[in-house]
């Protein structure tokens, strides 16, 4: 990786975005090339809106893996592992193709990169990258995917390599890995270069100028920041039903009883950036916050609240210790979910079950009990 060209950042979430910012220089920020990369299309508005603040600033789409046969696991496995082969692979290799002639300067920057969709595969092709977390995806999948010696691994290793697998800076490719140690730190990182950071202290120790940038950038204004203050109870959303976990009339019917419980008028609900449901239109009574805004950025800046709920996302443990978390997901038996189909069901507890229980919701149940 050469220093003296620009650092390029590629991105697929709002989260590795704002690591980035924080574990970054100013002038860093402002020179870096961007490749912003996510499953639904970013509109003209957004694209200006981002041009403005990163003129150098490129938007990809990856394919989304679309939910199919739910009531049949053999069939909806078949289903995926086909669209992971025809969808990704043609990202995969139409970018790589181009990689070279579009974006040169990709052969001798310094690429920060969260590496585990095919767009970001192609753009770091066979150069050296620092990874960049994205969540309890990575503490839960990393020692997965750095075990090839199954069957079944190799098998889709032949068929969709290298878009399939080799993510989450399981080669040596990922000179440098960085990490906010939100959950156990996955063994196959052990000897690697590995930085554990704090996103408050980060945050603390940049200037005003930084801090208004990142603001700036995520659409966040200091009367936005009074505005978020007037609740007392946040839920973290989740695109459970655009990821086909469950159905879109069953996350509803699910965020109705939650909203019952805790009071509708003392609720705000954090949209996910990935989420299609349009929530103001089904939850008129409830203080929606859909802004492209990392839940992380809101604690930073101040916001927080008495309780934060969810189901299992890791924006929840960006609150500090004194804010009570609910993580509805330990629990798939909670009334909240007893609505879901057989099929949905199958499907919800194994991702419950499958993310693993962070060390600060451990500790909580410890107090607790």
């Amino acid at each position: 990786m050469n220093k003296s060209q620009a650092n390029v950042l590629i991105t697929t979430s709002p989260y590795t975005t704002l690591l980035y910012f924080l574990v970054s220089e100013i002038d860093d920020i402002n020179n870096t090339k961007y490749f912003f990369i996510r499953t639904r299309k970013y509109t003209q508005q957004e694209k200006e809106q981002i041009a403005k603040i990163f003129p150098s600033s490129y938007f990809l789409k990856e394919p989304q893996i679309t939910a199919r046969f739910r009531n049949n696991k053999l069939l909806q496995k078949a289903y995926t592992a086909l669209q992971l082969i025809f969808k990704k692979a043609g990202v995969y290799l139409w970018l790589r193709a181009c990689r070279n002639l579009r974006w040169p300067f990709l052969k001798t920057s310094k690429i920060y990169a969260y590496d585990n969709v095919s767009a970001s595969k192609a753009l770091i092709a066979g150069s050296e990258y620092v990874f960049l977390e994205e969540g309890l995806f990575t503490y839960e999948n990393a020692d997965i995917y750095a075990q090839r010696a199954s069957l079944a691994r190799r098998l889709q290793i032949f068929l969709a390599a290298p878009f399939a697998v080799r993510g989450l800076a399981t080669t040596k490719q990922a000179v440098k890995i960085i990490l906010t140690g939100v959950a156990e730190i996955p063994k196959c990182y052990a000897g690697r270069n590995l930085e554990i950071v704090s996103m408050p202290e980060l945050w603390e120790k940049s200037d005003i100028n930084k801090q208004e940038i990142i603001m700036k950038f995520f659409s966040l204004s200091h009367e936005d920041v009074n505005a978020l203050k007037s609740r007392k109870i946040i839920f973290v959303d989740q695109p459970l039903s655009d990821d086909g976990l469950i159905t879109r009339d069953e996350q509803i019917e699910m965020l109705r009883k939650i909203f019952e419980r805790y009071g509708h008028s003392q609720v705000l609900l954090k949209t996910h950036y990935r989420s299609s449901i349009n929530y103001r239109e089904i939850f008129p009574e409830v203080f929606i916050w859909d802004k492209l805004t990392p839940m992380e950025l809101l604690n930073l800046c101040g916001v927080t609240f008495d309780k934060a709920v969810t189901v299992n996302s890791t924006a929840a443990l960006s609150f500090p210790e004194s804010v009570k978390i609910d993580w509805l997901g330990k629990n798939p038996d909670d009334e909240c979910f007893n609505h879901l189909s057989p099929a949905s069901r199958r499907l919800f507890v194994d991702f419950v079950n499958r993310i693993p229980l962070p060390n600060r919701i451990k500790s909580q149940d410890a107090k607790e009990n």
